[in-house]
């Protein structure tokens, strides 16, 4: 019996790459109304790929795990304003967000 995921093969991104794109959607989610009216003139980017796909993943992530996603690149906010907005302390927050990292890094599909 196979212990991998089943999806993606097994396959799983790298944890440097995860980092990358979130960074790159915590960018365009910064900037999403002059993204989108760039969009306008040069059609979509190709974070638009990226974002749709984490979002996608970040669905059925356990919902502690999908809280700090939206708080920290959805609202681009710091790991210290979304301890306090939680009400966790930083070290929690940092634990949080390092397991939904190794989240992505399994459930991404790109």
């Amino acid at each position: 019996m196979e212990s991998r995921s089943a999806k993606g093969g097994g396959h799983m991104k790298p944890e440097s790459e995860v980092r990358e794109d979130l960074n790159n959607i915590r960018y365009y989610y910064a900037h999403r109304k002059e993204m989108d009216d760039g969009y306008l003139v040069t059609g979509e980017h190709e974070i638009m790929q990226t974002v749709r796909a984490y979002n996608a993943a970040m669905r059925k992530a356990p919902l502690l795990l999908y809280d700090v996603y939206v708080r920290m690149y959805i609202r681009n906010g710091k790991a210290m304003a979304v301890a306090v907005e939680m009400n966790y302390s930083d070290e929690y927050i940092r634990k949080l967000k390092r397991a939904m990292i190794a989240y992505l890094c399994r459930n991404v599909q790109i």
